[in-house]
């Protein structure tokens, strides 16, 4: 190149600094992919465990879930049982005034009676407003599992 330009110094000049400059592309390949697989595997790995902690969360709320509904079912029964044992003070309170109307008690058993009464009352109240906290949590779990799931199936 440089003879046939002998007589053009710019030309030269242009041509030793196209001679310098690279094309093309390069391409490397590690002969041993143990790096790559290994970078395969903890993937993989933390896909898995990924996976476990999902289910671990479901079991979770799935416990959760049958654990409610048992609270709900036990106080059920308890509501069940005292509302038989209100009607039972409500009976001996009345049985009570018969008594002291008839002139066979005092007004302080009559009291009494109708403190224990009053006791059933409120212990009722407390077990139906219990069922109805245990059915409201119920209810957000059942449709928070419903919306986890209805996300997983998505996905």
């Amino acid at each position: 190149h440089a003879l046939q330009n002998a007589g053009n110094t710019t030309n030269l000049a242009e041509q030793k600094a196209n001679d310098d400059l690279k094309w093309g592309f390069s391409l490397n390949f590690p002969i041993f992919l143990r790096k790559e697989r290994g970078g395969l595997k903890l993937n993989k790995l933390k896909q898995r465990s990924t996976e476990l902690r999902f289910e671990q969360q479901r079991l979770a709320l799935q416990r959760r879930l049958e654990g409610s509904a048992s609270r709900l079912q036990e106080l059920y029964q308890q509501i069940k049982i005292n509302k038989a044992n209100l009607g039972n003070f409500e009976r001996l309170l009345e049985a009570e005034q018969r008594l002291y109307r008839g002139g066979e008690s005092s007004l302080l058993e009559v009291n009494l009676r109708e403190l224990k009464y009053l006791r059933a009352q409120l212990k009722h109240v407390k077990y139906i407003s219990q069922f109805f906290k245990a059915y409201s949590k119920l209810r957000y779990r059942y449709m928070y599992q419903r919306s986890l799931a209805e996300t997983a199936n998505a996905e």
